[in-house]
């Protein structure tokens, strides 16, 4: 994963935090700084390089993390993407940056892992934090479709509900079910939600 804004890490280290764009977070006690193109492109390709060392230290799968608010999310999200170029504006566009992501981190696995080797996607099946809606679960469906036609073994929905059968507002089936319906034969759901402690 990449934490995006939320990379306190670096923070702490007097770093510079980046991000899709520089915005002011209320909630962060430090700044952050606008991504450039090549750093983006460079991020993608760290995503494969993180793949490749998985598969040389013997792991069954890598987990692509879009989901909690981290770097990958934050570029699906109209709140926090509000860049202009190919990486930000319309939802494609929004979606850019997971799907070459999935892309290369598929693209590393099929050139080194064994054949076994497992390839999941977590998402957050929306954004919405009460009038502010980063995406609805209909946008978060379209990314999933194009997400899977890279032959993903699972799909991982973060819930933050302790009832999995929660339905977004205006749906009349719960998110798991929406996401599931979508799913190809290959690719499987996992659900969690209100896991704390």
């Amino acid at each position: 994963h990449h934490g995006g804004r939320e990379a306190v890490g670096r923070a702490t280290k007097g770093e510079e935090v980046l991000a899709p764009s520089a915005l002011d977070f209320s909630f962060l006690p430090y700044p952050v700084r606008e991504m450039t193109s090549e750093e983006i492109e460079e991020i993608i390709k760290d995503f494969g390089r993180a793949a490749k060392r998985a598969i040389d230290a013997g792991f069954d799968g890598v987990e692509i993390h879009g989901a909690n608010h981290y770097g990958i999310q934050q570029f699906f999200s109209k709140i926090s993407n509000q860049r202009t170029d190919k990486w930000g504006g319309t939802l494609e566009k929004r979606m850019a940056f997971p799907l070459a992501v999935v892309k290369e981190v598929k693209r590393v696995v099929n050139q080194y892992s064994p054949k076994d080797f497992i390839v999941g996607y977590r998402i957050s099946p929306e954004e919405i934090h009460d009038d502010a809606i980063g995406y609805n679960y209909l946008e978060g469906l379209e990314l999933i479709k194009e997400v899977i036609k890279n032959e993903l073994d699972y799909i991982h929905l973060s819930l933050w509900a302790d009832d999995y059968a929660v339905a977004p507002q205006g749906g009349d089936k719960s998110l798991a079910e929406y996401y599931n319906d979508i799913l190809d034969d290959q690719t499987k759901l996992i659900i969690v939600g209100a896991v704390f402690g």
